[in-house]
């Protein structure tokens, strides 16, 4: 059901002064015109008993004297730099909230405060102050009481936030808006997000968590008008996480050395590592590539220069055998990918390559995804420097194409992949946008025929992750009739591998899917990377994969 009204929102915090993050969270919500401010609940001082400067310092435990140093002196994320939030509150009511703790950590909120609370008939609210709160409080507002935990709960429960993960060295790192249950790490998960892991800076991978989830709660919103919340009504999501701690004074000092270990990589890898990637047709399904792929037979494509790589492959059907299209970036053209055109015979032999006619592309081109519709066969390739993508029919197919319509323009759009599904056409997309990862947000759109404009999702984006957002390939049906998307997996490495979703609901007003396998490569000598999975027909597939090489001052894909 839409929701007409402005929404009515109460945040708890602390005071006036809120670190950036969460006004910028409180901002976004504002922003979207269908919310208005409506109460400030103070976490009252009298909840924190105070004690002298001394006293602080006896009470620190001298096991994480070097944690807490930290903290205090050097830990200077801009997520958490303090703003000035008095003109945000000004002239809203404020009601001051002595809660009433059970237990280690539990609060309750008392009857009085509850009423008064209830009184203002709020749809939100959102806790940026207390601890953890239980009771009655949880069901004052319409949709609940909001919280973030800034890591994948499935992972870990306690703190410090996204700390654990470079100690671990965890290449994901994960964020969650939930709606507060009374069971204790129990909550209904709102959105998530899944995060490359900054393994050379604490501070930035802090940043990207914050910064990126204060965006969610305004999606939330925007979700409930629209009719497209229904999630907020599923099922809490519980957790076994393990609990971590504080780190001791041994931990923080070999994280210490471990952010130093992965800064020096980092740099190696800019200045001095050079991605070769490189297209093979593979003889088999893709019930074989999941399960051994080391035995498919596979050929790679020629490789024309060594300053140059072949990658983003799609292939079709034709008399002679097999058409592969391509990206081929040539380093000394400044990184300029252009589609090329390798030729197989029926048994998986290259016989031939070209430059397809009439795509006429000025700028970097790559991604060139292809499909079928009545006998014509289409391309899309990515054109994300031209802000816009592209549809091309083939005229003699495979060397002559021509240009049919534009399908969306005004974004840096990422490897756009159409679906013709169940009447509708639906095109997956990331936009490169992102202060952080470029391609985290999926994207949809969808239309009733090539002809029209296409509209673009309500729940945009649909997926928050650099784990499986950003499209990797030809969606396929599997033998049971689901519909499967390959996705792009770079939080190890840029295209380290592919993430197989099975895609739950897809409708004009809703979007799931769910993980179910990946791809990794599996080439002793292109051993360090894959990103695209391209099914030709019943009998050949298409990869890339890719090797890291030493070079000086290499360029990076």
């Amino acid at each position: 059901m839409k929701k007409t009204e402005k929404l009515r929102l109460g945040v708890m915090c602390l005071g006036q002064a809120l670190p950036d993050w969460q006004k910028r969270c409180i901002d976004n919500m504002l922003a979207t015109g269908h919310v208005e401010l409506s109460l400030v609940i103070l976490d009252a001082p009298e909840n924190y008993p105070s004690t002298s400067s001394w006293n602080k310092v006896r009470h620190i435990e001298s096991s994480k004297l070097l944690f807490t140093a930290y903290t205090k002196i050097l830990y200077k994320p801009r997520s958490v730099a303090t703003q000035d939030a008095s003109s945000l509150f000004a002239d809203i009511p404020v009601i001051s909230c002595v809660v009433q703790k059970k237990g280690k950590y539990s609060q309750y909120f008392s009857t009085d405060d509850i009423q008064v609370i209830r009184s203002y008939q709020l749809d939100i609210i959102l806790r940026f102050g207390f601890n953890i709160i239980r009771g009655e409080i949880l069901k004052t507002a319409t949709y609940g009481v909001w919280s973030f935990h800034h890591d994948d709960e499935m992972k870990y429960r306690g703190g410090p936030p996204c700390f654990w993960e470079i100690y671990r060295g965890d290449p994901e790192t994960g964020a969650v808006l939930q709606k507060l249950t009374d069971k204790l790490d129990g909550g209904v998960v709102l959105k998530k997000g899944i995060f490359r892991t900054k393994r050379y800076s604490y501070q930035k991978n802090v940043d990207q968590a914050y910064y990126e989830s204060a965006k969610w709660p305004a999606w939330v919103c925007r979700d409930i008008v629209n009719g497209s919340a229904a999630y907020i009504g599923n099922p809490p999501t519980p957790t076994q996480a393990p609990i971590y701690r504080y780190p001791t004074n041994s931990q923080f000092f070999r994280f210490g050395w471990i952010l130093f270990a992965n800064f020096l990589r980092h740099v190696y890898f800019r200045l001095f590592v050079m991605q070769r990637w490189n297209v093979a047709l593979l003889k088999g399904n893709m019930a074989m590539l999941q399960t051994t792929p080391h035995s498919l037979p596979r050929t790679f494509l020629k490789q024309r220069n060594k300053h140059s790589f072949n990658a983003d492959c799609f292939g079709a059907a034709t008399e002679e055998g097999i058409a592969v299209f391509y990206e081929e970036l040539d380093y000394s053209k400044q990184g300029k990918g252009e589609i090329k055109l390798a030729k197989f015979d029926r048994g998986g032999k290259e016989i031939g390559y070209a430059i397809p006619e009439g795509l006429d592309i000025q700028t970097h081109a790559s991604y060139p995804y292809l499909f079928r519709e009545n006998g014509a066969v289409f391309m899309i390739p990515e054109t994300g420097a031209a802000k816009k993508v592209s549809l091309f029919r083939s005229e003699e197919f495979p060397a002559r194409w021509t240009w049919e319509a534009d399908l969306l323009k005004g974004q840096a759009i990422s490897d756009a992949t159409l679906l013709h599904h169940q009447g509708m056409y639906w095109l997956f997309f990331t936009i490169h946008s992102n202060q952080f990862d470029a391609d985290l947000h999926l994207h949809l759109a969808y239309s009733t025929s090539l002809g029209n404009a296409f509209t673009s999702h309500p729940q945009n984006p649909v997926k928050i992750s650099a784990r499986s957002a950003r499209p990797a390939g030809t969606p396929y049906l599997d033998p049971d009739g689901n519909l499967i998307r390959p996705a792009q997996n770079f939080c190890r490495t840029y295209g380290g591998s592919v993430v197989l979703n099975k895609i739950t609901t897809l409708s004009t007003t809703d979007y799931a899917e769910e993980e179910i396998g990946e791809v990794k490569p599996f080439d002793s000598y292109y051993k360090d990377g894959l990103h695209t999975v391209a099914v030709v027909n019943d009998d050949f597939l298409l990869v890339d994969m890719k090797r890291h090489v030493f070079r000086l001052l290499a360029h990076r894909h």
